[in-house]
């Protein structure tokens, strides 16, 4: 059974009125943290379980992503 794990990057200060967000999409824990080991991050059964949350408990300063757990 596949897990799937949400990830994330932050928007951060504005330059030349653009946002700026991090430069890579980390994996995200049940508090919206990045984590850097995929053992710490939450996973969910389905695409879907995860993408309620994202809608449930969502940030407009962030883009998500939802893939597939390695292993």
């Amino acid at each position: 059974m596949a897990e799937y794990l949400i990830y994330g990057k932050r928007q951060g200060k504005k330059v030349n009125g653009e946002p700026v967000f991090d430069k890579t999409f980390k994996a995200l824990d049940s508090k919206g943290c990045r984590v850097t080991k995929l053992s710490d991050a939450m996973s969910f059964a389905t695409r879907e379980d995860a993408q309620e949350i994202i809608d449930k408990k969502g940030d407009a300063l962030c883009i998500f992503e939802i893939r597939k757990a390695k292993g």
